[in-house]
């Protein structure tokens, strides 16, 4: 009886006597638990659910013995378990595209703690695409360090602008978002005049003007169709890098035949095309 008394008065001291352990500050998934006790015996360090930064420490008890009978300072080593965490990054923060073309992006991410890691599956998805629009990941959802190719298609009808799409990754119990800068550009064609009349062995000339709609930076190529038998044509310049004028300049022969000519004079760039019609007459 007397045993069981003095036990428990021993037990309730070293209860008493044993602090909260210490954690050092760590970003491996470890930590370093202190416990100090003025008796010449081990101690325990007893531990309550306690979160730190990415850390939670386990409810429970970790026995720390004497170190070499410096019993001042014993040590003992607790397995945190680490919150789930990743980080999620983009490249290029911006790219640019034509209606009816795409571009892509490269969309990673990474554990936060690297011994520990985030194990569990990352869904992938984007808002805020243009009119006519689609998107795609490949692949979907990515596990572990890994990068998915975010793809972005745009229809002919998608107006050029500048647009803010917003990547978001997602799990159960952590979420992250991005945001990435898509610009659909475009250029117009003009042509002045609309009609020109001309006598055979002479020669005619329109202006054609290219004008980029939302900082379109490509180089345009003109062409022409329609042109009668017998009469030949001319750009200078042929090729009008972003925005500019070119002179179109026809010349029917004295044989060409006379009448009355719809001309279709087109421009292309970065898989775009447009067109403008005008009329020639020979005399």
């Amino acid at each position: 009886m007397a045993g069981n008394v003095i036990s428990k008065v021993v037990w309730i001291v070293l209860v008493l006597a044993t602090p909260i352990a210490f954690i050092d500050q760590s970003t491996t998934g470890h930590m370093s638990c202190v416990c100090s006790s003025s008796f010449r015996i081990g101690c325990f360090g007893w531990f309550r659910e306690h979160t730190l930064g990415n850390a939670a420490v386990s409810r429970g008890q970790v026995p720390l013995s004497p170190n070499d009978g410096n019993i001042r300072r014993p040590l003992a080593i607790a397995q945190l378990s680490a919150r789930p965490d990743f980080s999620l990054s983009t490249t290029p923060s911006l790219q640019s595209t034509t209606p009816g073309n795409s571009t892509t992006y490269s969309v990673s991410v990474a554990p936060v703690i690297s011994t520990s890691g985030f194990y569990g599956d990352i869904l992938l998805s984007v808002a805020g695409l243009p009119p006519g629009a689609a998107s795609t990941f490949s692949p979907a959802s990515v596990h572990g360090s890994r990068s998915s190719t975010l793809s972005i298609s745009t229809s002919s009808t998608t107006p050029p602008g500048n647009y803010t799409l917003t990547i978001t990754a997602r799990t159960a119990e952590v979420t992250h978002v991005t945001q990435v800068t898509l610009i659909v550009s475009d250029f117009s064609i003009s042509v002045l005049p609309t009609s020109c009349s001309v006598r055979r062995g002479a020669a005619t000339s329109y202006t054609v003007t290219i004008a980029p709609i939302r900082s379109l930076m490509a180089t345009v190529k003109l062409s022409l169709s329609g042109l009668p038998p017998r009469t030949s044509s001319k750009f200078k310049p042929q090729f009008v890098n972003n925005s500019g004028t070119s002179t179109l300049t026809i010349m029917p022969q004295t044989s060409a035949p006379l009448g009355s000519y719809s001309l279709t004079i087109s421009g292309a760039s970065a898989g775009v095309k447009h067109s403008a019609k005008v009329t020639l007459n020979i005399k």
